[in-house]
């Protein structure tokens, strides 16, 4: 498809809603403005605007091209269009825009440049939730419930009633070995193993009670 092709086509009513409708409308007008964008890459023999726009030479625009994917092709007006089955489609085709109206738009070129970094951005943001999501633990909260309450209840609630007190104050350097005993494994609680008091007593107790009878430990 010529860039000629699209030119002859800049006096239809199609481009002519494009080109004048979208600066005095309101949000309310964007279906139709959906509409018409989908009917004029149809008439043009296109699917997608990134479709039209790697037949159209980015060195031998009209501001009318420049205006129609600059300012019309955007994600906010597109979303509900049936062009794209989703999202990721959507935000794939218009990276591909901006890529070209960095070529064809240099005076906005930073401005199209940054539109297609946020994109990129977001769509990496998007799998990493998606893989975190993917990975996540699947608990037994009644069951860990239930072994709490059989194995350790009776040295927490001690141990809680002590810290409530005020008899023991945890220091920097108990938390450091509390850190290295849960990272380290039964080899490095060297420090917990003799206790300063009850209180520092119990919170061993019970953090290698945790670590080795657990629940936790089969998942």
């Amino acid at each position: 498809m010529a860039s000629s092709q699209v030119q002859e086509s800049h006096g239809s009513n199609r481009f002519y809603w494009f080109y004048t409708g979208p600066k005095i409308a309101s949000t309310s007008f964007a279906s139709q403005r959906t509409y018409a964008a989908e009917d004029y890459l149809t008439a043009l023999g296109a699917s997608r605007p990134a479709d039209l726009c790697r037949h159209i030479d980015p060195s031998a625009t009209t501001s009318r091209e420049r205006y129609f994917f600059g300012e019309v092709c955007v994600p906010a007006s597109l979303r509900t269009s049936t062009m794209f089955n989703n999202e990721s489609e959507l935000e794939a085709d218009r990276i591909l825009q901006c890529q070209w109206l960095i070529e064809a738009d240099p005076d906005s070129g930073e401005r199209f440049e940054q539109e297609a970094r946020e994109l990129v951005r977001a769509r990496h943001i998007k799998l990493g939730i998606q893989a975190l999501q993917g990975s996540k633990l699947s608990l037994d909260i009644a069951n860990l419930e239930r072994w709490a309450q059989r194995t350790v209840a009776e040295d927490y609630k001690r141990y809680m009633d002590l810290l409530e007190q005020g008899i023991f104050l945890p220091d920097q350097s108990f938390r450091e070995s509390v850190y290295t005993a849960l990272e380290g494994g039964l080899g490095a609680q060297t420090s917990l193993e003799i206790p300063d008091n009850e209180a520092a007593a119990l919170f061993a107790r019970l953090t290698s009670t945790a670590r080795r009878n657990s629940p936790l430990r089969s998942m």
